[in-house]
C-alpha cells in the first residue's frame, strides 16, 4: 500500500475528571476509540487518537482539598490510575493530554484572547441555577420534575456573580445550517435530531469564567486576572491541543450522549469563533446500566469496576464485550453476563473451532502444516466466502454501531466455522482431502482473528503466532492462503470456559 495516499485521520474521546476513579463508561469509550483506531489502519489511514483528563474546575478543586494532598501530588496519581487502566484495556493512544500542560494553558490563552478581541466576550452579571457536579449554570428544561439536575441527582444551587460570557447566538443558524449540510455530522441519527432540537430557540451566552474568589483550580483569562477559564471553554480546546492548535480536516469525536449540548453545539461553535475545522463526525453512545437498566452509582452498590473484571476476564474478552454493546441505547452490564458472553461466544464458538482444527491437524502430521496439492472445490468456495465478509467490512464506513457489528461478524463467522466442521467431518476424512479441509477451516480462523484484531489484538496475535502467518494492520490487504507448509507454533485454548461461581 502506497503511505503517500493515507489519509490523516483523528479520533478524540472526551478527556475525563480525575475527581475519582475510572468506571466502566471511562473504559468503554476509550476502547472504542482504538478499536476504531485499528480499523482505520487496516483500511488504510493514518491515524491520531487522543485521550486525557480535564484536571481544572470547581469539583476537583473541592475534591483535592478533601483529599489533604497536593494539587500536584493528586493528580499525578489520578492520571497514573488512568493510565494504568488504558494501558491494561491496551489501548494505543498517540497523546494522553492533561489540562494543566503548559502546552495546553498557553494555547486556551491564545483562543480566549482571539475571541475576546473579535467582540464576542463580554462581561455581565450572571445570575442562573449552577451545579457544581456538571459545572454548568442550568435552565429548567434541563432540570427533571423534582428540579433536579438530571444527571446528579441533586438540585442546582442559585447562584449570582460577574462573570464573563460568550456569544453563541450569532452562530446558532450557521450551526443549524452545517448540520442540514453534513448529515452523518452526528451518529446515530437520533441524537443529531437532539441537536436540531436544541438549537431550534435563541441560545443564551456561555458563562466562560469563574472568579477566583471560588475556583482558583483553572487557567488564567488573559484579559482579566482575577478570573479563571470554565472548564468547558478550557476542556473543548484539548482536541486541538494535541493536534499543535488544529483539528485535522476528518475528526471523529466519541462520546456518551449526556455531553451531546456540551460538544454538539458549544464546541462547533468556538471553534468557528476561532475560524478553525470542526469535526467531521460526533459518534454518540448510550450508557451502561445496571442489569435491571438502572443508572449505575456507587450509593446503590451496582457500579461495574473495569479493574476487577479485567482481573476475572482478561483484555480482550473484556474489549470484545464492550465492542458487541457499543449501540446507540443503554445497555446492561454485570459479571454475569460478561461470563455468559465469554463462555458461549468466546470459548464455545470463536475459539473452539481453532483450537479444534489445530489439535486434529498436530495429530496427524506431527506438528507440520502440510503442503496440499490442491484445494477441493467445497473448501475454497468456503475459505472465499469469509475472505469475501472480511473484504467487506474493511471496505465500508466506520462508527460505533460499525463495531457492535464487527463483534457479532467475528461470532457470526466462528459459528460458520464450527457448522463446517460438523458438516465435512474432517476427522474421517485422510490424505490430501483432511488437508485440504483441515488447512482451509484454519485460513478461515486466520481471517476471522483478522477481521477481530481491531478488538482482540493480543488474542489475534497469539493466533497469527501459531499459524506462523505474517500480519501486519497498517499495511492490510485481505488475501487467502497464507498458511505455509512448516512447523506448527505454540498454540493452547484461545478461551478456557469458566465455571460460574455459586
Amino acid at each position: 500500500m502506497d503511505k503517500n495516499k493515507k489519509d490523516i485521520k483523528q479520533i478524540t474521546t472526551p478527556i475525563y475528571y480525575p475527581n475519582g476513579d475510572p468506571h466502566i463508561g471511562h473504559a468503554h469509550t476509550t476502547v472504542m476509540g482504538d478499536v476504531l483506531k485499528r480499523c482505520l489502519q487496516m483500511a488504510g489511514s493514518t491515524v491520531l487518537y487522543s485521550t486525557g483528563l480535564d484536571e481544572h474546575g470547581q469539583k476537583i478543586q473541592e475534591t483535592i482539598a478533601q483529599s489533604g494532598k497536593t494539587t500536584e501530588k493528586f493528580l499525578d496519581e489520578k492520571s497514573d490510575v488512568f493510565k494504568n487502566l488504558f494501558n491494561r484495556l491496551n489501548i494505543d493512544y498517540d497523546v494522553f493530554i492533561r489540562t494543566t500542560e503548559d502546552k495546553h494553558k498557553k494555547f486556551v490563552q491564545q483562543c480566549l484572547q482571539k475571541v475576546y478581541d473579535k467582540g464576542l466576550i463580554e462581561k455581565q452579571e450572571y445570575s442562573g441555577l449552577y451545579c457544581v457536579g456538571c459545572e454548568q449554570f442550568k435552565t429548567l428544561a434541563d432540570l427533571d420534575e423534582q428540579g433536579n439536575c438530571r444527571d446528579h441527582a441533586k438540585p442546582p444551587v442559585q447562584t449570582s456573580e460577574v462573570n464573563y460570557a460568550f456569544k453563541m447566538e450569532p452562530f446558532r443558524q450557521f450551526l443549524l445550517d452545517h448540520i442540514e449540510a453534513n448529515q452523518d455530522f452526528v451518529k446515530p441519527e437520533q441524537y443529531c435530531r437532539d441537536l436540531v432540537n436544541m438549537l431550534k430557540e435563541p441560545l443564551v451566552d456561555l458563562c466562560i469564567s469563574r472568579p477566583k474568589s471560588r475556583v482558583t483550580l483553572g487557567i488564567e483569562l488573559p484579559f482579566d486576572k482575577d478570573f479563571v477559564t470554565y472548564v468547558w471553554f478550557d476542556a473543548l480546546l484539548n482536541y486541538a491541543t494535541v493536534n499543535n492548535g488544529e483539528l485535522t480536516s476528518d475528526c471523529t469525536h466519541l462520546m456518551a450522549k449526556d455531553i451531546l449540548k456540551t460538544h454538539g453545539v458549544i464546541w462547533p461553535i468556538m471553534l468557528r469563533a476561532l475560524d478553525m475545522n470542526l469535526p467531521k463526525h460526533l459518534f454518540v453512545h448510550g450508557y451502561w446500566t445496571a442489569r435491571d437498566g438502572t443508572k449505575m452509582s456507587k450509593s446503590l452498590g451496582n457500579v461495574v469496576d473495569p479493574i476487577e473484571m479485567l482481573d476475572k476476564f482478561g483484555t480482550d474478552a473484556i474489549r470484545y464485550f464492550l465492542a458487541r454493546g457499543s449501540s446507540k441505547d443503554d445497555s446492561p452490564i454485570g459479571e454475569d453476563m460478561i461470563l455468559g458472553v465469554f463462555n458461549a461466544e468466546l470459548a464455545n464458538i470463536i475459539g473452539n473451532g481453532f483450537y479444534r482444527v489445530l489439535k486434529m491437524l498436530d495429530k496427524k502430521t506431527n506438528g507440520e502444516f502440510p503442503k496440499v496439492n490442491s484445494f477441493r472445490d467445497c473448501d475454497t468456495q468456503f475459505i472465499s466466502s469469509i475472505a469475501t465478509q472480511v473484504q467487506n467490512f474493511f471496505g465500508s464506513n466506520f462508527d460505533l454501531q460499525t463495531i457492535a457489528r464487527q463483534a457479532e461478524l467475528v461470532a457470526s463467522i466462528g459459528r460458520d466455522i464450527n457448522l463446517y466442521l460438523d458438516k465435512t467431518a474432517p476427522w474421517k476424512l485422510d490424505g490430501e482431502e483432511f488437508y485440504s479441509c483441515a488447512l482451509s477451516c484454519l485460513e478461515a480462523a486466520r481471517l476471522m482473528f483478522e477481521l477481530a484484531y481491531p478488538i482482540m489484538p493480543q488474542t489475534a496475535r497469539i493466533v497469527f503466532t501459531a499459524l506462523n502467518t505474517e500480519f501486519d494492520p497498517q499495511n492490510y490487504k485481505t488475501q487467502i492462503r497464507k498458511i505455509k507448509s512448516g512447523k506448527i507454533g505454540t498454540y493452547q485454548p484461545l478461551f478456557q470456559r469458566m465455571e460460574v461461581q455459586k
